[in-house]
Parts: C-alpha cells; sequence; structure tokens
C-alpha cells in the first residue's frame, strides 16, 4: 500500500512574526553565501577613523576541471594609503595618440578600411542574387553599355549581399551577424592595425535605427537614457581622441563566453573581450564606467598589466562599501578610501551633490585636486575637493 505523502505545513502569522525578528547573525552562512556581515561599528562616521577591518572574498577560478566550482579567498581592506602609479609612464592627460607620419585624404582613409579586394567579394556576391532573381540580364555586355537609371539603382540596391546564403553551415546560421559579418570584420581589422595608446576607454554606444538599418532587427535595443534611445548597442574600446580600436555588437546571450559572464557579469566579460587585442609587454591603463568595473575584472586586468579606473555599484564592491559613512554624515568635497591589503585595489568614496564610488588599481585618494561646482545656498559657483 502506497504511503500517503506529507501534509505541507503552513506557517502562521505569530510564527512568521518571529522569524523576521530574528537578526541576520542567527541566518546560516550557507543559506547565502555571498551576503557580507558588516558590524555596526562600520557604518558609523565617528568609528570610521580607527583602524577597522573590512574583509572581501574574491572568487578564483579552481584548478580541477570538474565542475564549475571555484574556490574563495579572504581579503582584507584597511585605512592605509594606497601607492599610486608612476604619473610619469602613465599621464592623466594623454594628448600624443601615437600616430606619425602625413594625414591622409578621406578616400584614402576610406580604402584603408575597405580595400579594393573586399569590394570584388561584394560584387561577385550581388552578382549570384541577381542571377538567381533575373537570369542572365544583369551580367550581359548590352546592360553594362546603358546608363543606370533609378530603378537600376535600387535594383543593384535590394540585391546587395556580402556572403552567399546557399553556402551556409550551422555555426554561420546561429550567427545573427553573418549576412554583415564580412564587412564589419574588414572594417574591424582595420582598427586593430591603429596603435594602441597607453590610455584606452571602454564605454557603449547606440547606433541609430534610422542610420543603420531599416525594417526588422531582433538586436535593437531600447535605451531611455541615450540621445538616440532606439538602435543597435555596440561596445567600443577607444583612444582618447575618440577614435575606435576595437567594438563589439550586442546580439544578446551568445555576445560573451557564458564562463565568462558568470565570472565576471556582462560588463566584465565585454572588458575581457575588447582588452584581448591589447599588448601586454606595455602598461596600459582603461577607464570605464560603473556598468563594466568591478573587482573581478580589476584582478584579471592586474594580471594583464592592465590597469582599470572607474565609477563602480555599491554591490559589486563585495561589502566593502558598506564601511563608508553614510551620505547624510559626509560633507559636500570629502572622501573617504579603503586599501585592499595585496595593493592590487582602492576603493575611494567621494562627496560631491551625491556620493560616488571609485575603484582603480593605479590610484588612491592622493592626490586630491579641486573643481568649480554651483552652491545652491550661495547662489555661485564654489570650488568643491
Amino acid at each position: 500500500m502506497a504511503t500517503r505523502p506529507d501534509r505541507i505545513k503552513y506557517l502562521r502569522d505569530a510564527e512568521i512574526q518571529e522569524l523576521l525578528a530574528q537578526s541576520d547573525g542567527e541566518l546560516s552562512d550557507i543559506d547565502d553565501p555571498d551576503f557580507e556581515n558588516i558590524p555596526e561599528s562600520y557604518t558609523d562616521s565617528e568609528n570610521f577613523e580607527n583602524d577597522s577591518l573590512v574583509y572581501e572574498e574574491i572568487d578564483q577560478p579552481s584548478t580541477s576541471k570538474v565542475g564549475q566550482k571555484r574556490k574563495r579567498i579572504r581579503m582584507r581592506w584597511d585605512n592605509s594609503e594606497f601607492m599610486n602609479f608612476n604619473l610619469d609612464d602613465l599621464p592623466l592627460e594623454f594628448r600624443d595618440t601615437g600616430f606619425q607620419g602625413e594625414v591622409l585624404s578621406p578616400t584614402e582613409y576610406f580604402t584603408n578600411f575597405f580595400p579594393g579586394i573586399f569590394w570584388k567579394e561584394c560584387v561577385w556576391n550581388k552578382l549570384i542574387c541577381m542571377l538567381l532573381k533575373k537570369g542572365d540580364r544583369y551580367t550581359s555586355k548590352d546592360i553594362k553599355r546603358e546608363n543606370m537609371n533609378r530603378n537600376r539603382f535600387y535594383e543593384l540596391r535590394n540585391t546587395l549581399h556580402f556572403v552567399d546564403k546557399n553556402n551556409m553551415t550551422e555555426s554561420q546560421k546561429r550567427d545573427k551577424l553573418f549576412l554583415v559579418r564580412p564587412i564589419l570584420e574588414v572594417f574591424r581589422n582595420a582598427c586593430l592595425t591603429l596603435p594602441r595608446t597607453e590610455c584606452l576607454s571602454i564605454d557603449e554606444q547606440m547606433m541609430p535605427r534610422a542610420r543603420a538599418f531599416s525594417g526588422r532587427c531582433p538586436m535593437r535595443q531600447y535605451l531611455p537614457s541615450k540621445p538616440n534611445p532606439v538602435g543597435l548597442k555596440i561596445f567600443v574600446l577607444a583612444a582618447p581622441d575618440g577614435l575606435v580600436l576595437d567594438f563589439l555588437i550586442y546580439t544578446g546571450a551568445d555576445t560573451v563566453l557564458v564562463e565568462d559572464k558568470q565570472l565576471y557579469g556582462l560588463g566584465g566579460a565585454v572588458v575581457k573581450h575588447l582588452v584581448g587585442t591589447i599588448p601586454t609587454a606595455k602598461v596600459t591603463h582603461i577607464f570605464t564606467d560603473r556598468y563594466f568595473t568591478g573587482l573581478a575584472i580589476l584582478d584579471y586586468l592586474v594580471s594583464r598589466n592592465i590597469y582599470l579606473t572607474g565609477t563602480v555599484m555599491t554591490n559589486r564592491t563585495d561589502g566593502v562599501a558598506g564601511s563608508f559613512p553614510k551620505d547624510i554624515d559626509m560633507e559636500r568635497g570629502s572622501s573617504v578610501s579603503r586599501r585592499r591589503e595585496d595593493g592590487k585595489a582602492c576603493l575611494v568614496k567621494w562627496k560631491d551633490k551625491k556620493s560616488v564610488l571609485l575603484l582603480s588599481s593605479a590610484f588612491g585618494i592622493k592626490p586630491e585636486g579641486s573643481c568649480k561646482r554651483w552652491a545652491k545656498e550661495q547662489r555661485q559657483r564654489v570650488d568643491v575637493r
């Protein structure tokens, strides 16, 4: 005789209130391994000046090939001063982009990015498409001697192809950018030939829909904070003068490797992909915003002789940001910092109108500068550290 399954037990109101009244310290660490229990003294601005410590657990890949488990190393953060990177080797205001030689004409620049062999391949794929649709009318000798009218131009445009759709592999069918992959690779290879400067920036930009494409596109994104909210999202590695050195088009979940996304997040995985073409023999400094910055990707870049500086989200500091004073306890222009015990990372909190968190492997809280900010009470611009 089959046994009757146990009936589900529901909690009463009194039991729920008793569970809610319990402190977080009574809960097991196994239930929430990523939770950092921060003592109340760390959030008190009066006790912050003391040499209190904050601990951070860093994920490191396991040497075992079985499974995806990772070991965690406990790191300590304190109030000691962070040793800045040598500013003589890495100037903050980098103006020399490393380009030498004469300035080329627009036609010569375009030819360098899109050589003649690319256009020969494009013409061949276009003729294949025309031949399948219209027979040999467009490849005959008589049609070449005729002048091109408007309808002919539109027909040529509609049959413009960069690949042969009749010979597609399974991997190419899964590629959402397969139809334009040749032109993207030609342009990207030309970008990779440009010299890398010491200071680089990684950010995202939107390619407007009206300028990039027409019709249906499964990869279009909507970012309301951008000037052009609808379009293709592109991650760009750029020089100080805005010159594109590498790029990655966002195509969905398959944009980056799954392993990198699990370890560094989407922003960190994009950074790892874009810095793959940067030589490690020379020191490089990458500047990012909070979408790309994190402790995991910072440690990876340091191993490649690349330094990272950028704003960071509070939930990406592994609880270290909780040791800073509250915003209400900080005056405008004040700042505090935490240094990791290995000397490879520094977290700084600066209070302007709102607080800003900065994470860097190159610079600490010093040297301090000043900037002009509008003071509502004085009705004038004042100096803020």
